[in-house]
């Protein structure tokens, strides 16, 4: 029987894949218990073969994403799961606790109420570009802003959220007048709450970037596990974190399939909707920004936040010229995966 199936989007992800399969098969867990899913969109490179490489230490099996992103790979893996929790991880994210999944598994068996649980947090890896702990943190401005940043999923729902606390995780409360953090990095759930979430089309099924929102709202609880961190091999430049703003940007906000910020806006207090209007002169004014990157460099000693207000500014620019194309009748369309 599976006890863990891992749903994993991938396009060309050779440069990060086996970073990930070795967190994975070093688990001190059974493998036998574990599949290894990996989605892919079409991928020209190496990554296909390095994964089928893994075959020989955990069940991984290969599966056809005719729609190449990434939230059509992760609703295609619930119902192709065959285990009772269904892990999103991405390619580029690597665990650091040998003991994740036992972890996770003790959590779902003594907690029947809950259906959501959060690793940690998100971590740069050693020697890694400075600008991955940056989006790891960040994301992206327009994001932080509203949510806030997250550098630590225990750090921030302790503070508000945490209703029990034990040694190796904590259960927390949804609290109706706060904000739900903008949660990215390693989520697992239970599959037979995600299959009746889908099947009763409360989430649509080809996109699923929301579903932890939408669980976590419909059972009030959930947990974040302590000392399980996750490596994140994400954007190593400046460029290339400017890359995926945009893509957010036309995905998140002005996207017409209703994902990302627009599926949530209801979800959230009423009076914090309107934050998402002060972001431009937030950004344009440059002082506040200035102001963050200043907080979020002291906090992390990496001077790398000190040019959030270049990021800010720049998402700025391109929600305004975003908005400024709308206008005009020209929709833009995300073709960039991840």
């Amino acid at each position: 029987m599976k006890i863990f199936s891992i749903i994993t989007p991938t396009l060309n992800s050779a440069s990060t894949i086996r970073y990930y399969l070795d967190s994975i098969i070093k688990q001190d867990y059974d493998l036998s218990k574990i599949e290894i899913l990996i989605i892919d969109g079409g991928s020209t490179d190496m990554t296909l073969s390095i994964a089928m490489e893994y075959s020989v230490y955990a069940n991984v099996r290969i599966i056809n994403n005719p729609h190449r992103m990434p939230e059509y790979a992760k609703c295609i893996g619930i119902n192709s799961a065959r285990g009772k929790y269904c892990v999103f991880q991405d390619s580029d994210e690597a665990l650091v606790n040998r003991n994740s999944f036992r972890i996770r598994e003790e959590i779902f068996n003594r907690h029947n109420n809950v259906n959501t649980l959060i690793l940690t947090k998100l971590v740069n890896p050693p020697g890694y570009s400075k600008w991955g702990e940056y989006y790891s943190s960040i994301g992206d401005p327009f994001s932080s802003y509203v949510y806030g940043p997250a550098f630590s999923y225990l750090e921030k729902f302790g503070r508000y959220y945490k209703k029990e606390e034990y040694s190796k995780y904590i259960i927390c409360e949804v609290a109706a007048k706060k904000i739900m953090p903008l949660i990215d990095g390693v989520q697992t759930f239970r599959r037979d709450k995600l299959l009746k979430l889908i099947n009763k089309n409360v989430v649509d099924t080809s996109d699923v970037s929301n579903i932890s929102y939408i669980l976590i709202n419909s059972s009030s609880f959930f947990a974040v596990t302590k000392d399980d961190d996750v490596l994140h091999y994400a954007s190593s430049s400046c460029y290339s974190i400017t890359k995926k703003i945009r893509s957010r940007i036309i995905r998140n906000v002005f996207g017409d399939d209703d994902a990302g910020f627009m599926s949530r806006v209801d979800t959230i207090p009423s009076w914090y909707r309107y934050k998402r209007y002060l972001f431009l002169p937030y950004a344009f004014f440059v002082l506040p920004a200035m102001i963050d990157g200043v907080k979020y460099s002291i906090k992390t000693k990496n001077i790398i936040f000190m040019l959030h207000f270049y990021l800010a500014f720049f998402t700025a620019f391109e929600i305004s010229w975003n908005i400024f194309l709308k206008l005009f009748g020209v929709n833009k369309k995300n073709t960039r995966f991840g």
